[in-house]
Parts: structure tokens; sequence; C-alpha cells
């Protein structure tokens, strides 16, 4: 997933901003990690519209329960069934809040998972296509317009105000700064997702 989702554009931008390589690259880790600011309320959406509530028999103290090798089961209509006892805390989890403590059958609900990762699944898929056909790589005789290559085995950059850059061209300071802010951006969108996923 990360080869399709992140190292392929990040190089493409790369190829297409060498003279800003930390811009770029920040820029798209900003995009990355703050998708799951828009797929964590998506994916909750999905599973409340998938969910299917179990099956419900009442109160455990109104019902005749018996536990045969680890299991539980409940007489209804005069026939023994699976079932499992929720608590609160239990129906805590579930997105249904109409739901109440008690007894319910054992494969009765859906909690929607399966479906909506399969809904999601399919479509990154076809977003990551598109993305991945509307690819253009420039040539490798391509430079940025006033920008010139560092000679080999002269990693240092030029100055801003150089003549060969020209003035207010931006700065290193900046451009640290700025892939240090996209990469803070990017984890403060993954903690916010995590946090609602």
């Amino acid at each position: 997933g990360l080869g399709l989702g992140y190292v392929s554009p990040v190089s493409t931008l790369i190829r297409w901003f060498p003279d800003r390589r930390g811009l770029a690259t920040g820029l798209a880790i900003m995009g990355f990690g703050g998708g799951a600011m828009i797929g964590a309320p998506v994916k909750e959406a999905l599973l409340q519209f998938n969910f299917k509530a179990p099956e419900f028999f009442g109160d455990a103290d109104s019902l005749n329960l018996k536990t045969e090798a680890g299991r539980r089961f409940a007489e209804i209509q005069g026939e023994w069934r699976e079932v499992v006892i929720a608590s609160m805390a239990d129906l805590a989890k579930l997105p249904d809040e109409t739901l109440k403590p008690g007894v319910y059958a054992v494969g009765s609900g859906n909690t929607g998972a399966s479906s909506s990762f399969l809904i999601l699944g399919v479509v990154y898929f076809f977003i990551m296509l598109a993305a991945a056909f509307s690819y253009r790589v420039p040539s490798e005789s391509w430079t940025p317009a006033n920008w010139i290559p560092p000679i080999s085995g002269n990693l240092q950059k030029k100055n801003d105000d150089s003549p060969e850059r020209g003035p207010g061209s931006g700065t290193q300071d900046t451009t640290v700064l700025l892939t240090l802010d996209c990469a803070l951006l990017q984890c403060h969108g993954r903690h916010w997702g995590h946090r609602r996923g």
C-alpha cells in the first residue's frame, strides 16, 4: 500500500522540484497523513450504514440459561440457542446506541467492518489507479528556471542571493521549516484520525 500511496508520488515530486526537495516531500507527506482526517469520518459513516444489530432475546434473569464447554446457551421457544450476554461496556463499542444490555444470539448481527473495508479498498484502488495514470515524469534534461544543479562532490547549496539563483528564491532554512510544519501537520492528522477511528 505504501508503494502506491506514498513512495511513487514523493519520487515524482522530487524530480519536478530538485531545488525544493524538502518542500516537495513535506507537502506529499502532509497530504498522505492528512488523508486520515477525511478517512476517519467516512469509515465511521460506513460502519454505521453496514451495521446490523444482533437478535435480542431479553434480560438474562428472564431466560433459562446453561453453559456447556465454555459456551452459553438460552432456551428460546423450546430450542437451545447459543447466546452471549452483553453489558453496557460491550455495547458502547458498537455504533448503535439503542441497544440495551441483555442476551443476544451469536452470529445474528454484523459489525459492518468487512463491508466497510471492502468499499474503502475498492474506492482507494480506483483513486490510486487514476492518480498513477496522471503522473508525468519530467525529461532527464529538464531543470527549473534559474537553477544550477550542484557539482558532483559538492553538496553545498548556493546562497539564495547568488546570481545563479537570484534574490527572493527562498532559503534553505525556510525549506526546512516548511518541511517540519508539514511533518507536524501529518502527525496531528494521523493522530486525529486514529483517535476518531
